[in-house]
């Protein structure tokens, strides 16, 4: 019987690509700007995450901003509000 000791070795490597990327392209798999985004009504917006409050704080109050629990309460109005 032979016996030895099995060794591994890791080898990283960096590799530099150049791509060209046509713009139709991107936009016909849905890639746009932000402001042109279809999902970035304000409204539509805060109506989600109203609705996602919700359902996470049944017990609170309706709006994220007045909500005691966390992770709302440590929220600054800024990231509440889209």
């Amino acid at each position: 019987m032979i016996s030895g000791t099995l060794t591994r070795k890791r080898t990283y490597t960096t590799v530099e690509v150049e791509v060209d990327v046509d713009i139709t392209d991107l936009a016909g798999n849905g890639w746009h700007h932000e402001d042109e985004c279809p999902s970035a009504s304000t409204a539509a917006v805060a109506d989600a995450l109203a609705s996602l409050h919700r359902q996470a704080h049944p017990s609170q109050t309706l709006s994220p901003l007045t909500c005691r629990e966390e992770p709302c309460r440590s929220l600054s109005y800024e990231e509440i509000r889209p």
